[in-house]
């Protein structure tokens, strides 16, 4: 994976190779899913078996 920086006073590019994304980085993506995870169960609620009304014999 590669981290890059860009900027700084001088305006200066630099990247680095490094073996996986910073803790901070993992803790965010980790945010955002849950985030979206929450808002689409919100849209489209799962459907429950054990909410349903049992079915009657005839």
């Amino acid at each position: 994976m590669k981290l890059f920086n860009i900027g700084g006073s001088a305006n200066t590019y630099t990247d680095h190779e490094i073996p996986e994304p910073p803790a901070d980085g993992k803790k965010n993506l980790m945010a955002a899913a849950g985030i979206a995870i929450e808002r689409l169960m919100k849209l489209v609620p799962p459907e429950r078996e054990d909410l349903r009304e049992p079915a009657r014999e005839r």
